[in-house]
């Protein structure tokens, strides 16, 4: 078989270690996003845990001062949840460009 010429060797090389280091780039991102939805899974279940005990000290009529910490975690969840986002919007990016 004829070899093509070495220019167009060199593009097509190029464009695969495009390609595979975007791929490389996409799958860093997903196991980003999969740690990122078990953090957000892990402080919800968190704050669900929160809340009752909130609701057992208002039954005991207990109720300390807001209770910072659940602030605390509410700003956490929101903070993931923004990261989350923009993750998502990175990957549409990269999908974008191979496609």
């Amino acid at each position: 078989g004829m070899m093509p010429p070495p220019g167009q060797q060199d593009s097509r090389r190029s464009i695969a270690a495009k390609l595979s280091q975007a791929e490389a780039k996409i799958d860093s991102m997903r196991n980003r996003e999969r740690d990122l939805l078990k953090q957000v899974y892990d402080l919800q279940e968190l704050l669900r845990k929160r809340e009752e005990d909130v609701r057992i000290l208002e039954d005991r009529q207990m109720l300390p001062e807001d209770d910072p910490n659940l602030e605390e975690l509410e700003e956490e969840k929101k903070l993931l949840m923004e990261e989350e986002k923009k993750d998502e919007q990175n990957d549409n990016i990269i999908e974008g460009l191979i496609r």
